[in-house]
Formats: C-alpha cells, sequence, structure tokens
C-alpha cells in the first residue's frame, strides 16, 4: 500500500553507539525494513507483518515513555529508544509524518501525534454532510437531554465531505452551551495530507474510523457514528468493567450470514501468523464458529 520509497526515506541518521541496547535496536529495525509492500501488488500478509511490529513499537514507545519521565537511562539510552520508535513509525505507518519537510503536515513525529492527546476523554463522530443532521440530533442529545460536558469533534474528509455552512452551524450549537465542553470539525484530509493518494480519505466513508481516533485530541476517545443513540450520559461506559481491565470496550455486530469458505481461510492465515486464532476470549464468538462475518459492532467503540 506504500511507496518503497518511503521507506528509504525513514532512515534515521543517529550517532553510533557501542551500547547492547543500540544493537538491539539496530535489529528490530532491521526486521520491520523487511517490510516492502508495492503497491496495489501486496500481499495480504504484510497485514501479519505491520500487526507484529506495531506491537513492538507500541512496547518501545511505552518504554521510552517511562524512561522520559523517571530518568531511569542516561539520554543517549532515551535518544536511542525514541529514534527507533520514530524509525518503525516511518517504516510502517509514513503517512502520519508525510510528506517530510512538508509545512502543511501536522505531526512532525510519532511523539508529536501521541503529545497531542491533551484530553483525558472525549467523543468522536463521523460525518459528512449525507450523516450530519444525524450527528446534531446526537451532540443536541447529549447537551440538552443526557446533561453531558463531554467535548465532541466532528471528523470529515475536506469541504466537499462537509462544506463550510455545516460546520458553521455546528459551532452555532456550541454557542448555545458555553459551560460544556467544546465541540469543534476537523478535516482528516487536513490532518493527514497524503499528497501521493494512498490513504484514499476523500472516498473512505466508514473507514476514516480509525484516522478519526488518530485525530482526535483525546486519550480516551468513544469513537460513534452520527446515527448511534445514548440513553445515558456516555461517560458510565469508562466504569465499564472490561474498560477497567483492558482500557478498551467493543461490541458484537448482528448474527448474520455466514462468510464464505475463501474468506474464512483468508482471515484464519491472519490470525495464524499473528498468533491470535485460538484467543480464549474471542475463540467461541460468532466468526470463530462460523455463524456469522458480522463480528465488530462499528456503531461504538471506547479505547
Amino acid at each position: 500500500m506504500y511507496n518503497p520509497i518511503w521507506i528509504e526515506k525513514a532512515k534515521i541518521k543517529s550517532t553510533r553507539s557501542s551500547s547492547a541496547w543500540n544493537e538491539v535496536l539496530n535489529i528490530l529495525t532491521d526486521a520491520a525494513r523487511q517490510y516492502r509492500p508495492n503497491g496495489k501488488e501486496s500481499k495480504d500478509l504484510d497485514i501479519a507483518h505491520v500487526a507484529r511490529h506495531t506491537s513492538v513499537m507500541a512496547d518501545l514507545l511505552r518504554i521510552t515513555k517511562q524512561q522520559i519521565a523517571t530518568a531511569t537511562e542516561s539520554p543517549e539510552v532515551r535518544d536511542e529508544f525514541a529514534q527507533t520508535v520514530e524509525s518503525l513509525q516511518q517504516i510502517l505507518y509514513p503517512w502520519i509524518t508525510h510528506p517530510e519537510g512538508d509545512d502543511n503536515r501536522t505531526y512532525t513525529s510519532i511523539f508529536h501525534l501521541v503529545n497531542s492527546f491533551k484530553e483525558d476523554v472525549g467523543i468522536g463522530i463521523c460525518a459528512g454532510k449525507n450523516q450530519i443532521r444525524w450527528a446534531i440530533h446526537q451532540i443536541i442529545t447529549f447537551r440538552a437531554i443526557l446533561n453531558s460536558t463531554l467535548p465532541v469533534e466532528i471528523f470529515y474528509a475536506g469541504d466537499e465531505d462537509l462544506p463550510a455552512e455545516y460546520r458553521q452551524f455546528i459551532q452555532v450549537i456550541q454557542s448555545m452551551f458555553p459551560h460544556s465542553g467544546f465541540i469543534s470539525t476537523i478535516d482528516l484530509t487536513a490532518r493527514f495530507p497524503d499528497p501521493d493518494g494512498i490513504l484514499a480519505l476523500r472516498n473512505g466513508q466508514w473507514a476514516l474510523r480509525p484516522f478519526a481516533a488518530l485525530a482526535s485530541s483525546f486519550k480516551t476517545v468513544i469513537l460513534v457514528d452520527a446515527d448511534t443513540i445514548f440513553l445515558q450520559d456516555p461517560l458510565v461506559l469508562l466504569r465499564e468493567p472490561s474498560f477497567e481491565q483492558y482500557g478498551s470496550v467493543f461490541w458484537h455486530d448482528r448474527v448474520l450470514s455466514p462468510p464464505t469458505e475463501e474468506t474464512s481461510q483468508w482471515v484464519d492465515e491472519l490470525l495464524e501468523v499473528t498468533k491470535a486464532k485460538n484467543l480464549e476470549k474471542v475463540r467461541d464468538s460468532g466468526w470463530f464458529t462460523r455463524q456469522t462475518q458480522y463480528e465488530l459492532e462499528r456503531y461504538a467503540l471506547l479505547a
């Protein structure tokens, strides 16, 4: 899916170190660099490769943040970890910081992205002009019926998706509830410029959701569809035992229409490679028992 030239640009120059840590981090980066997709010819199993190395990157990011917070390692070691995390991000997810050197890009590094999560918790809604009336109904429900003060961010894909007059109307709603959290609109095509058209955000529609979670300003995001209806303040979700234990909550979709054999084999292969095929928490669910191809409900998630 990504231009291999970007991978070459991902080779961040760093000072040589004789430390064992430096050698280990170089090995991790070199392993991730083996991922060399080629546009539409990319193999499906590249997904598994990205998943494995994303897990490594997430662990290194966590360690780096701990090092910075506690100053338990020397500045040189902390720099080595930080540079490795940035290298992995630019290899696996170059579009976060691409195009390099462009004044229009939003994020200059993976740490810049992580540090943009300023608010503790908030609501994210993806809505274009065809869904905005439902989003407005939902926002009014939050504020006037449920008395929720959580900040709300509306995500869209360019001016054609959500023209200026719609965005201005949303700001009018904000003015009606001045003592509640902010209500803002965010253009995902501005956050992730994508000059090479790799992400195709303008055509993404429902596929915008993961990018909305990344572009939000919330450390914990309640991501919902425009036509989702809440009967209680969404804050109650933070008291869900699953969220307290795992840090995220997902809901099952409807049980309808089992997957084709071809689809089942494809997903099974991916799950096998990523060591996720026989996870105890999901092995008896609808997908794994071949009852339905709809496993994860998209109308709401908490992460």
